[in-house]
C-alpha cells in the first residue's frame, strides 16, 4: 500500500507521483532503464541500481534543476523523501520564530550532498556540508559547484574520529536551533510495505556502525546531555521501529529533556523520527496537530510525524555571520 498520501501537504509529489513516461522522454539515462508495457506506459526495475540512481539524478534535475553526480555504490538519495524533510523543518523553524539567517550543518552529507542542495535551493538556507569519506567530499564539492552553489554551502572533510561536540567547538557555535543527524546504522535501510522494493546501494559506512542505529543514536543522546540547551531541539531519523524503545528508555533517565515520537511515510517507506530537547519554550507536539490541521495525517492510522526529522544542524542567528566568512572559502579539510 502506498503511503503517499501522508506526505507533507506541500510536498508536490503527494499529489503528483514521478511521472515515468516523461522522464524516460527527458532522460537518456533514465530511458535506458525503462521498458515500455503493451498498454503504453512506461515501467522501472526498482530492483536495478542503475535505475534507482538515474531515477533520483532525473528528478533532482527536473524538479529542482539540480545535476548530480552518484557514483557507484553511493547511497542514492530518495527523492521525495528527503522533499519531505526539508518541509517538516521549514514547518518547525516557523512555528519556533525562526525563519531567518538560517545556516546548517549537514553531518554526514554523503556523496549526493542532497540535502545541503535541496535546502539551498529550495529555502535558501546556507550549509556546512561534513562527510568523513574523502572520495564522498570530493564528489559532494562538485556537486555543490556544478549547480553553482558554493555560496550556500561549503564541503568540509572531517575526520570520524571525533564526536559531534567537538564539531561545534571547532566551529565556535553558541546557540543550535537543532541537531539533526541522518542515522546511516541500519541493518536494512528501508522499511518495506510492499513489492516492488527499490534497491539499496552505498558505500561500506553509509549504512554501517558498530552496535546499530541505537548505539549510533546513543552517541548523539550522550553528546546532547554534555551540549544540553546549546542545542534546541536534537532529532534522529530511525530504520527500525524496535530502535524507538531502547533510545526512548535512554533518554526517559535524563533530567530535563522532553522528547516525541513520530513516523514519516512516502512511497512504501517508512521511518521513525526521534525529537528531544532540554528547553521548555520549544514547541514539539505542537507542531504534529499542524499537520493533521492541514490534512497531511488527518486519515492515518499511525501518528502524525513531526515536521523535522534529521541529518544537520540548524543554527541561530548569532553564528551566522561565522559561518559566512566559513562558506567563503572553497572545500576543505579538517582533522
Amino acid at each position: 500500500m502506498s503511503l503517499n498520501r501522508y506526505m507533507h501537504p506541500r510536498n508536490p509529489y503527494k499529489e503528483r507521483p514521478p511521472d515515468f513516461n516523461d522522464l524516460a522522454k527527458r532522460f537518456a539515462d533514465f530511458r535506458a532503464h525503462c521498458t515500455l508495457g503493451n498498454n503504453g506506459r512506461v515501467f522501472v526495475n526498482f530492483q536495478d541500481d542503475g535505475a534507482v540512481r538515474s531515477l533520483a539524478k532525473a528528478l533532482l534535475k527536473k524538479d529542482f534543476d539540480l545535476e548530480i553526480e552518484l557514483p557507484d555504490g553511493c547511497l542514492v538519495p530518495r527523492v521525495p523523501q528527503r522533499l519531505n524533510y526539508i518541509l517538516f523543518i521549514e514547518d518547525l523553524l516557523k512555528l519556533n520564530h525562526i525563519e531567518s539567517n538560517i545556516v546548517g550543518i549537514d553531518i554526514g552529507t554523503g556523496a549526493s550532498c542532497v540535502y545541503a542542495l535541496l535546502g539551498a535551493r529550495w529555502a535558501g538556507w546556507k550549509f556546512i556540508a561534513t562527510e568523513a569519506n574523502d572520495d564522498a567530499a570530493h564528489t559532494a564539492n562538485g556537486n555543490v559547484v556544478r549547480n553553482q552553489l558554493s555560496h550556500l554551502v561549503r564541503v568540509v572533510h572531517v575526520s570520524d574520529v571525533h564526536p559531534s561536540w567537538y564539531w561545534f567547538q571547532r566551529f565556535s557555535f553558541d546557540t543550535v536551533s537543532g541537531a539533526m543527524l541522518n542515522v546511516c546504522a541500519f541493518d536494512s535501510s528501508e522499511i518495506e510495505r510492499a513489492p516492488p522494493r527499490s534497491a539499496t546501494v552505498a558505500r561500506r559506512g553509509e549504512l554501517e556502525f558498530e552496535g546499530g542505529e541505537v548505539a549510533f543514536v546513543g552517541r548523539l543522546i550522550d553528546d546532547s546531555v554534555l551540549l544540553q540547551t546549546q542545542v534546541s531541539i536534537y532529532t534522529t531519523m530511525l530504520g527500525k521501529k524496535s530502535s524507538i524503545s531502547d533510545l526512548c528508555r535512554r533518554l526517559s533517565r535524563i533530567d530535563g529533556v522532553r522528547y516525541t515520537v513520530s513516523t514519516l511515510s512516502q512511497g512504501r517507506t517508512q521511518r521513525w523520527v526521534l525529537a528531544w530537547t532540554f528547553l521548555p519554550q520549544i514547541q514539539l507536539e505542537k507542531v504534529c496537530s499542524l499537520l493533521t490541521l492541514n490534512g497531511s495525517a488527518a486519515e492515518s492510522p499511525q501518528r502524525p510525524f513531526l515536521t523535522i526529522t534529521s541529518k544537520y544542524l540548524i543554527l541561530s542567528s548569532k553564528i551566522h555571520s561565522l559561518l559566512q566568512c566559513e562558506l567563503g572559502s572553497k572545500h576543505c579539510s579538517i582533522s
